[in-house]
């Protein structure tokens, strides 16, 4: 559900522009709008740097995924893979059937889940 959700964030970003208006060496805004309905636009703050960005929709804050604004311009900086600070661990299939295994088993469980895979 995760994953299809992110899908139709990532397919929105081809519908969207960002343009700097603002920036140093660490921190630069964009305005990112829809084509055609820049009244609507949000503002994405991203330090390149730290591959961190945050949208004023605040959609990762309150769901837990990147809007289709922070991925347009992490398109536009040339972040071409998702920095693993917004893959939570909550969204991971291997975490939530690994919860409560030690350390030791959780490697043999990922191990098992990994061969099943590779045979199927």
């Amino acid at each position: 559900t995760i994953f299809v959700k992110f899908q139709e964030e990532l397919v929105e970003t081809f519908a969207y522009t960002a343009n700097k208006f603002e920036g140093d060496e660490m921190i630069s805004k964009y305005r990112v709008a829809k084509y055609e309905h820049d009244q609507k636009a949000y503002i994405v703050a991203v330090n390149v740097s730290e591959m961190k960005a945050n949208c004023s929709c605040h959609m990762f804050e309150y769901a837990g995924i990147l809007c289709r604004r922070v991925l347009t311009v992490f398109t536009v900086t040339n972040v071409l893979t998702v920095p693993s600070h917004y893959v939570l661990k909550r969204w991971r299939k291997t975490e939530k059937t690994a919860i409560g295994l030690d350390e030791h088993n959780q490697s043999a469980y990922l191990l098992a889940m990994v061969q099943r895979r590779w045979h199927s």
